[in-house]
């Protein structure tokens, strides 16, 4: 049940479906990190990019999956003996969720939150001659 003076959603009463949260960018440097996919998919896919089509590439993450694309940042720094550089760039991001109510008339009502989202750009050093 809904305390409209609190907000607070009693979820034994409500399904909630999230709804996709809004993409930045769209370009084939633009890596997208979700818990879903596998790590090394991920690291493999990123590494592959600096190394024959790129040469910076920017991850994007949201929520719970910040610390993997933190984790896939240094892990390529360190696989790729510090010959990039990062800068991470943090912000929130506006999502909404739709509330399913099970229990009495089975109206849908919709719950905005917000989410921690990380940016981390990678670039490739040129080495100074």
């Amino acid at each position: 049940m809904t305390s409209e003076s609190s907000g607070i959603i009693d979820e034994f009463d409500y399904e909630i479906h999230k709804r996709l949260p809004p993409k930045f960018h769209t370009s084939k440097r633009d890596v997208y990190i979700s818990k879903h996919t596998k790590f090394a998919a991920q690291f493999k896919k990123c590494k592959t990019l600096l190394d024959q089509k790129s040469d910076d590439i920017v991850i994007h993450a949201l929520g719970n999956a910040i610390p993997r694309a933190l984790k896939l940042a240094l892990e390529l720094e360190r696989v790729m003996k510090h010959s990039i550089k990062y800068d991470v760039v943090t912000s929130t991001v506006h999502v909404t969720d739709d509330l399913w109510n099970f229990v009495g008339d089975g109206d849908v009502q919709s719950r905005n939150r917000l989410l921690s989202a990380v940016h981390i750009c990678l670039s490739r050093i040129v080495p100074e001659i």
